[in-house]
């Protein structure tokens, strides 16, 4: 009797109707904009083609019937439990085990192949279908980095155990499982109906990622909760922030990203890679990505404004809800979203704040400022110095580079300048970064001015042409932090990303990367004659309101008369750096004699810019002086911060230490206003990882000057262990106020 071969189309669970897919864009004109570039081939075609995505049922052969991905043991193995996916989800290059249950008995003579496919069309040729033989014996194995492998431990009747290895250097993203059998000319295929994730294994040696120290994976990878520093250089502070990279919308969004940039096959494996579309895929400027940015003072509504979010998981959630762009961020909460998608799929990530952070716009790894004669900043001109900037490091492997460069990354999805063509930035070797050798992938000389670049002043003359006249070596890259390992205090990174300054290793490392900038065969770097030493006296922090004074100290240390023309300038401004109005203005004429010391000042009152105040509430201060009789110049800018003065805790925290997991307890929140003023339009916002995704409280009443208010919510844990709950409280007048308080859910066993 003739045997009978079936055979059915299977799908992607992620695909729609096969026939109604094809791999083509249609223009206008109703004609595919792919025709004559691409051979298209609709979905249903295509797996009439590839025959192994087929389920084969042929009677009297041996037939999979499903199978025990032993979920709880396997994610325990590897680190995942606390995923919120129900899915088997593994790190690649480490073993795990399935049950796998057959209708007959399995003989050794049974030949066993499982096939894993991942991707919207899965094709060997692209590795994209990896056909993985079952072995009866160990030591039949060839469990390479480049292979993986499967054997079988124990064979009980029906059923059989087999032990997975993925390759080392796997994709990583969701896989279908088939599981195909031979017995004698007999062949079944069926697929199994569970899917499987594999992620980045910092745990394995030999997966690019692998980090040695199990404190630094702890941080780095498995913690959900972190700490992002904001402020100036002389006023600074760590706001909480919820990565969440377990909640299930977060590995979601991480693996849309990719294949919404049509990152695939081994691709998919490479961390270089993976970093940088994330990067362009967390900004909107090229290509509809998760968040876009806004600086402006306004925020057209309906958004959120960059300063209200507290993590990452409620932003992801409106992002995968419509597939739209997020509205706002700025480069903090661009930093916190990026980690979130590395921390998700595997590679272990920071969140790192450079003060003084200076932003090169022309390749020449120097920042550029201007004057005209007068002694007055011309802002239109300059390249701008943020207060501060928010980045990210991830660890792994540059197989592509030199060796000495492994390790640390800079990757940075905040838009800045284009980079490939498309607004994204890094890995950029921490090692590269140091040394100056900013040849090395990828935008290194730009992240190299952020940190470490001279600041280059040119004065405009009256016919447009511009002189060098002074250059700052030691102003920008400051306090370069992160959240410390196992704690919630700052770490310093300054020492990982440059020498100290003004060391001749340091000095070594500016020359090395201006000879590979775009302005290297300027001449910018000459002697100058100083005889005049020059003082100022700014105040860093200042409350709202309050008047306060700019003071210039001059000195004649030489044998000779000297005439100085000197201009101090005060504007409001963002904190990237980038002034806007301007609130004072005035120009000193002195000569000094021999060993003569002068001072000039301005005030600058409450009353004149008050008005102007930018939401950042910070004011630039720039001083010029010029002496007349040899050119020497001093330049100074810097930055007065008058956030509201918090001189009392205006934003207090009560929970349970100890809460029972699926149990509600009560969270109380009380705000004091420690404004002169009402504050309305009040609002809580609550998140916390597997506690609340984001819950947003209004308050309905004004809250009076010195006032306070209190709200009690009621919260409910899902998850045992540590948990951070992160509020947040915005207003009309206030805003960017965040606390956060720790609850211990106990584990079950």
């Amino acid at each position: 009797m003739p045997r009978t071969r079936r055979r059915r189309a299977v799908p992607n669970a992620d695909d729609g109707p096969p026939a109604t897919r094809s791999r083509m864009t249609v223009g206008d004109s109703g004609v595919s904009l792919s025709e004559g570039r691409h051979k298209l081939v609709t979905d249903e075609k295509f797996m009439e083609m590839n025959k192994v995505l087929n389920n084969i049922d042929e009677e009297n052969g041996l037939k999979f019937i499903e199978a025990d991905f032993h979920i709880e043991d396997n994610r325990k193995d590897h680190h995942t439990l606390e995923y919120e996916h129900k899915d088997l989800i593994v790190r690649r290059g480490q073993p795990f085990t399935l049950m796998l249950k057959f209708d007959q008995h399995v003989y050794t003579s049974d030949l066993i192949t499982l096939q894993f496919c991942i991707g919207d069309r899965p094709l060997q040729s692209k590795r994209t279908v990896v056909r993985v033989p079952v072995l009866f014996h160990s030591s039949e194995t060839l469990s390479t980095a480049e292979n993986w492998s499967a054997v079988i431990n124990e064979r009980s009747g029906q059923s059989v155990s087999v032990t997975v290895t993925p390759s080392a250097e796997a994709m990583v993203g969701k896989y279908q499982l088939f599981v195909e059998t031979k017995r004698n000319d007999k062949e079944n295929r069926q697929q199994a109906k569970s899917p499987i994730y594999v992620l980045f294994n910092a745990w394995c040696k030999d997966d690019a990622v692998y980090m040695a120290d199990d404190d630094l994976k702890e941080e780095y990878v498995l913690n959900e909760k972190g700490r992002l520093w904001r402020g100036t250089v002389n006023n600074f502070g760590g706001s909480p922030w919820n990565f969440g990279q377990f909640e299930d919308v977060s590995l979601d969004a991480a693996l849309y990203v990719l294949q919404k940039a049509k990152i695939t096959g081994p691709a998919l494996g490479n961390p270089v890679i993976v970093t940088r579309t994330f990067t362009a895929q967390t900004n909107s400027m090229d290509d509809r990505g998760i968040l876009e940015g806004r600086w402006a003072q306004d925020f057209p509504q309906p958004s959120t404004k960059p300063w209200i979010w507290t993590g990452s998981a409620d932003i992801l959630e409106q992002f995968m809800e419509k597939k739209k762009t997020v509205k706002y961020g700025q480069c903090w909460v661009f930093s916190g979203v990026l980690c979130t998608l590395c921390r998700a799929v595997g590679i272990p990530c920071r969140s790192v704040t450079n003060f003084e952070s200076a932003h090169d716009s022309d390749g020449s790894v120097t920042i550029d400022v201007h004057w005209n004669e007068a002694g007055e900043p011309v802002e239109e001109l300059n390249d701008s110095i943020w207060n501060f900037h928010v980045w990210n490091e991830a660890w792994f492997k540059r197989t592509d580079l030199p060796s000495g460069n492994d390790g640390w990354q800079v990757i940075d999805a905040t838009p800045q300048e284009s980079s490939g063509g498309l607004m994204q930035c890094g890995p950029a070797p921490l090692s590269a970064i140091k040394a100056g050798n900013v040849y090395y992938n990828y935008d290194t000389p730009f992240v190299f001015a952020e940190v470490n670049g001279d600041r280059i002043h040119w004065e405009v003359k009256k016919d447009g042409s511009m002189e060098c006249i002074y250059i700052e070596k030691y102003k920008v890259g400051r306090f370069i932090s992160t959240k410390a390992v196992g704690s919630n205090e700052r770490e310093d990174l300054t020492s990982a990303y440059k020498f100290k300054e003004g060391s001749d290793a340091e000095r070594a490392a500016v020359r090395h990367a201006f000879k590979f900038g775009s302005r290297r065969e300027q001449k910018v770097y000459k002697p100058e004659a100083e005889d005049v030493s020059f003082k100022i006296t700014i105040p860093p922090v200042v409350a709202t309101g309050k008047d306060f004074n700019v003071q210039l100290d001059l000195k004649n240390n030489g044998n000779s008369i000297r005439d100085v023309k000197a201009t101090l300038t005060a504007l409001t401004s963002f904190y990237t750096g980038v002034p806007s109005d301007r609130i004072k203005c005035q120009t000193f004429e002195i000569t000094l004699d021999p060993d003569q010391e002068k001072s000039i000042d301005i005030d600058v009152l409450a009353d004149d810019y008050m008005e102007l105040l930018k939401p950042d509430a910070l004011i630039q201060v720039y001083a010029k002086a010029r002496v007349q009789q040899t050119g020497q110049a001093f330049v100074r800018e810097d930055t007065v911060d008058l956030s509201p003065s918090m001189e009392v805790d205006v934003l207090k925290l009560q929970a349970p230490e100890r809460v029972n997991r699926s149990e509600p307890f009560e969270l109380r929140m009380k705000f004091t206003n420690p404004l002169k003023i009402p504050i309305t339009k009040g609002m809580f916002r609550i998140e916390a990882a597997h506690i609340v995704r984001s819950k947003v409280i209004p308050i309905k009443k004004p809250v009076g000057p010195g006032a306070e208010i209190e709200v009690v919510t009621e919260l409910t844990s899902a998850r045992s262990g540590k948990k951070e709950i992160i509020v947040g409280f915005s207003s009309d007048k206030l805003d960017g106020i965040s606390s956060s308080i720790e609850v211990y859910v106990p584990y079950s066993y």
